[in-house]
């Protein structure tokens, strides 16, 4: 009967901090969200030059060899090297979570911020992840996200502080297959583009609830 009384105690503590985390990645979310509206005028702008310079038959859709050449545009402006076939799908996918490699104008704005957070980030998020990928699965789980967050704050030059709200939005945006564990190609479009708009946000007050300083802590 103790034991049983133990593992109710254990049940009940593990579903009210699944309940915390959902609640923190809720409001975390938006507040990425706002961040992400505030761009968007500027956005708008530069989607409409890239559609009319990159759309060749004018139909209001980008496709896949369309976004290619864009890339190449952007990477050569930005001296970088343009992505691979493999990231280019996922940063499409990302963009529009749809698998057919195409981006409408709508979405063209997003396409443009996150193709340039990867140019600018994609580097050191690889070394990053290669560093916490502790078990060397090629994934990153909950637990091994929170110190390599940590790090891609830290080497951005960014004094926003980690809160778990932000691990499960990295998470939601870009666990694609459901397994709450992120590989390279899944997480990185996401997490370079979430470092430029946690830019954007308002410092988090002292003493609020939602920041959390330790990883012990985050893991609670």
């Amino acid at each position: 009967a103790v034991q049983g009384v133990g593992y109710r105690g254990k049940m009940l503590a593990a579903r009210g901090m699944q309940k915390r985390r959902e609640e923190k990645a809720e409001e975390r979310a938006g507040s990425i969200k706002a961040a992400r509206a505030a761009s968007a005028a500027e956005m708008k702008g530069r989607a409409a030059e890239a559609m009319a310079s990159f759309d060749a038959n004018k139909d209001g859709v980008l496709s896949k060899d369309e976004i290619g050449a864009l890339v190449a545009s952007m990477a050569e402006a930005a001296g970088s090297t343009t992505l691979s076939e493999e990231a280019l799908e996922s940063v499409i996918l990302h963009c529009t979570g749809a698998r057919d490699g195409t981006v409408p104008e709508t979405e063209c704005g997003g396409l443009i911020k996150t193709i340039e957070a990867y140019l600018l980030q994609s580097e050191r998020v690889s070394k990053i992840f290669n560093t916490h990928d502790v078990d060397e699965s090629g994934a990153l789980s909950y637990d091994e996200l929170i110190p390599a967050l940590r790090a891609e704050l830290a080497e951005a030059g960014v004094t926003a502080r980690l809160t778990a709200g932000d691990v499960l939005y990295i998470i939601a945006e870009c666990d694609k297959d459901g397994d709450q564990c992120l590989s390279h190609d899944e997480m990185l479009p996401a997490m370079g583009l979430w470092v430029e708009l946690v830019k954007l946000l308002p410092p988090l007050a002292e003493g609020d609830a939602d920041q959390e300083t330790t990883d012990e802590e985050m893991l609670e």
